[in-house]
């Protein structure tokens, strides 16, 4: 799964590249950083985030969101085989483990919380 952070503030949308190098987003409040590129692991960094780190509870509201997008339909978006990008996704999908929110959802994309999935989590420093 390819990760992106999705700031609320300003909008943007970063990319992590290299692992414990992170990538701010355009307002800086924001970096993502790989701390493990082959398992897939990221970290997120709040320069606003409270020492207690409960959202929502210590005054502090995370502002930003991870999107994931599935590698093969990414892959398919260059070439489809000559497949419509519908009969190709449905294709991508059968072949997609259960395990997958892929799979689950029926999307090549997924929305959600920083730490409601394994391997994203909030980091209180920089790297």
């Amino acid at each position: 799964m390819t990760k992106l952070l999705w700031c609320l503030d300003c909008g943007d949308m970063v990319l992590p590249i290299k692992e414990m190098e992170p990538r701010f987003c355009y307002c800086k409040r924001h970096a993502i950083w790989w701390t493990n590129s082959i398992a897939g692991n990221v970290d997120i960094y709040d320069k606003d985030k409270h020492e207690c780190g409960a959202p929502n509870i210590c005054g502090w509201t995370p502002k930003c969101r991870i999107l994931g997008v599935h590698n093969d339909f990414m892959r398919m978006i260059i070439d489809t085989g000559g497949k419509t990008y519908k009969d190709k996704w449905k294709e991508i999908l059968a072949d997609t483990p259960d395990y997958y929110l892929f799979k689950d959802w029926e999307t090549p994309i997924v929305g959600f919380y920083v730490g409601h999935i394994n391997g994203v989590n909030w980091s209180d420093k920089l790297p």
